[in-house]
């Protein structure tokens, strides 16, 4: 039988595991120097490197024939060899997830690590996905791990690391892999694809590192799935009988029509693509994808470059048509129709609704509404050289309300028309600044007269945001936009009904409130 080939390639140095260079130079500087820890906490996403490195971290420690003053074990003493083929007796891997109860512990570790090791200087536990244990297994690991044998040194690897008690986490070195960068993963898989003697375009292993989302060993898998094909050169068109479909031409071609307000034209795209029998789910999660990437780089954020150039000047072309306000307004809309149940006869149906409202909102009109070039021509080119406060200028709807007089008197509304109204009162803020509404929604309105709104918060780092200079403004002309009324903010800390309690309790028995 076969190997797969995240098995038949699985790395045999350290030089040889794709990034967690962070983790891989720590652990070779201990076994270079001798300063070995007892107990270690790997944890991170599936598939990224976390049971390979702990192999060959214990592979290293026992290898009988490693020069002083190095990390990498020699490959060809006996207990190398014995590594290799999974019968070190020294080393022992536990599955969690199957011996979960603490019979298991006890007899696998706890009764195990009194004795000295058989062949190496160390006798090294690799428990994996640690947060399958009970409770009481924990307890029972405990204290082994708070005073091991001198022998003895463990691993612990997990997906869950919030699972995990703190008493545990308190007694390892904590490792957090991280997930395999694009470019990282490419390197990998051409120069497996090229072991095995076959030429893979470029374009279909960027598909296969986008589809992993940073865990290499699906990455392996999904190659492994391409190269049965047979082929000596695999082209996208023939990986496309296995890897899922993309759909990033219409992904562009919707969000050109949305940012045009095109209704009419985004309804037929959405039914074009259903009736290719195409799955609407793949395309929401795609439109998530894309959007979320304009947002980041609308605000110059960090971003993970998974699309290729051309469709990376389509996107700068659509960020010049909308505000980073406006993105992120879209991003909210496709998640949550994401999660909305749908018919079967109408599977686009949450996701026409989604850009539909997009489409209808005119409370902040898209800078331009002319067609773009999709594939970066003269359209694409000219709308680059206009910037960003350029598009910006001028004063939206929203703003023309606010310098209108108050058509209200302050002394008609209510605490409870305020309490009514919130919601889009936060809505109105977050037009003008992102952040704040989040902060807002937390507030209870506490007292409201004659044009003073007191807003209280549970804690204190909230209230130093809002009375940063110029949020109190921002939020006073969000409030007034929605109730015609020009008011003023202050915020406070209330204490919450816990804390009264405590403290009538502190003053009565004494003693102080600790964290």
């Amino acid at each position: 039988m076969e190997l797969a080939l995240y098995r038949k390639y699985r790395p045999t140095r350290f030089d040889q595991v794709t990034d967690q260079n962070h983790v891989k130079i720590t652990l070779q500087n201990q076994i270079k120097t001798g300063k070995i820890a007892h107990a270690f906490l790997f944890a991170g996403p599936r598939g990224i490197g976390k049971t390979t490195l702990a192999r060959l971290f214990a592979r290293s420690l026992n290898c009988q024939d490693r020069q002083e003053g190095e990390s990498e074990a020699c490959g060809s003493c006996d207990h190398c060899k014995a590594m290799d083929e999974r019968r070190a007796m020294d080393v022992i891997e536990i599955d969690a997830a199957s011996n979960t109860g603490v019979d298991h512990v006890r007899e696998h570790v706890i009764e195990n690590v009194r004795f000295a090791p058989s062949e190496g200087k160390y006798k090294i536990f690799i428990i994996d996905e640690v947060h399958m244990l009970s409770t009481s297994s924990f307890n029972a690991l405990l204290k082994t791990l708070e005073e091991p044998p001198e022998h003895a040194l463990f691993v612990l690897a997990t997906t869950e690391v919030h699972k995990i008690p703190q008493t545990v986490l308190s007694r390892c070195q904590r490792f957090d892999f991280r997930r395999i960068p694009p470019q990282d993963m490419i390197a990998r898989l051409k120069d497996i694809s090229s072991k095995e003697g076959v030429e893979v375009e470029q374009v279909v292993l960027e598909e296969i590192a986008r589809h992993s989302e940073g865990c290499m060993r699906d990455a392996e898998s999904l190659l492994g799935q391409v190269l049965t094909l047979g082929d000596k050169k695999i082209t996208r068109e023939q990986a496309e009988l296995i890897l899922p479909v993309t759909h990033i031409a219409t992904v562009v071609s919707l969000l050109d029509a949305v940012t045009r307000k095109d209704g009419r034209e985004v309804l037929q795209l959405l039914n074009d693509f259903v009736n290719q029998g195409a799955s609407i789910k793949h395309l929401t999660l795609e439109l998530i994808e894309f959007a979320r990437t304009m947002l980041l780089v609308s605000l110059d954020g960090p971003f993970s470059d998974t699309y290729d150039q051309q469709v990376m000047e389509s996107m700068r072309g659509l960020i010049e048509r909308m505000s980073s306000v406006e993105v992120q307004n879209l991003l909210n809309d496709l998640l949550e129709a994401r999660i909305k149940p749908t018919h079967d006869a109408l599977p686009q149906l949450p996701l026409e609704l989604a850009l539909l409202k997009f489409c209808t909102d005119q409370s902040e009109p898209a800078a331009a509404p002319r067609p773009f070039e999709p594939t970066g021509g003269e359209g694409t080119q000219m709308a680059s050289l206009v910037s960003d406060s350029q598009i910006k200028k001028g004063p939206a709807p929203a703003q023309t309300k606010k310098e209108a007089a108050p058509a209200v008197e302050a002394s008609s509304i209510t605490l409870e028309d305020l309490k009514s109204k919130w919601g889009r009162c936060c809505d109105a803020v977050g037009k003008r600044n992102i952040a704040l509404p989040l902060i807002i929604n937390a507030a209870m309105l506490q007292s409201y007269e004659k044009g003073h709104l007191t807003l209280a918060f549970e804690h204190s780092f909230h209230v130093e945001t809002i009375q940063r200079p110029g949020n109190m403004d921002i939020i006073a002309e969000g409030i007034q936009e929605i109730m015609m009324v020009k008011m003023t903010i202050t915020a406070v800390q209330y204490v919450s009904e816990e804390l009264q309690v405590l403290d009538t309790l502190t003053e009565a028995f004494g003693g102080s409130i600790v964290d």
